[in-house]
């Protein structure tokens, strides 16, 4: 088969967002990206083949969904520093890790670890060279603080830098204020 039949499975598996089926797209993936190191494919999966895996992880019903969405970020990535670079991360792929963090649900560690991820996955991106955070980055950042920080100072504290940043970075966009208003006092709403 050519690259577009492999892509194309891909696609349709991780649309179902059932998790054997994901992790047959994540198979397909691997192996479409083994054969073209060994010379066998002139071609690798594109990077709407990898957004659209970690993509349904992020839309999956599984607790773990945030590491799985991290993983398969992070194969992505290294395929694109032994290939050409073809399959390099864009912001779309960071912010579905950072999706599939936000709805993560389970117990209390399953969340703490989603949270970590989250951070960690932010700063990756902060850091990456050629792509920035916009506006769904911090929107989604702002969310996740909401959604699975504890209630009080560490959750306030968290949606204020992730918003002092998003201004600062010229990406403020009505969700994002309409969630970070959402949880703040009125007193709280005028010092930020």
């Amino acid at each position: 088969p050519d690259i577009s039949i492999y892509v194309s499975s891909i696609t349709m598996l991780a649309r179902t967002r059932l998790p054997k089926n994901i992790e047959k797209a994540e198979r397909i993936l691997l192996m479409v990206e083994g054969e073209r190191r060994q010379g066998a494919l002139v071609t690798g999966a594109d990077k709407v083949s990898w957004n659209s895996v970690i993509n349904a992880w992020a839309r999956s019903r599984v607790h773990d969904k945030a590491k799985r969405a991290r993983l398969a970020l992070d194969k992505m990535d290294e395929f694109s520093k032994i290939g050409k670079g073809a399959i390099k991360p864009d912001v779309i792929s960071f912010n579905a890790v950072l999706n599939a963090c936000v709805f993560t649900g389970g117990p209390s560690n399953v969340i703490q670890e989603a949270k970590r991820i989250a951070i960690q996955t932010f700063e990756d991106l902060k850091q990456s060279e050629g792509i920035k955070p916009d506006h769904v980055t911090y929107y989604t950042m702002v969310k996740m603080y909401k959604y699975l920080e504890e209630t009080g100072e560490e959750r306030l504290n968290g949606m204020k830098s992730t918003f002092e940043e998003c201004c600062c970075a010229g990406q403020v966009g009505k969700l994002t204020v309409k969630e970070m208003f959402s949880v703040l006092t009125e007193d709280q709403q005028k010092e930020v």
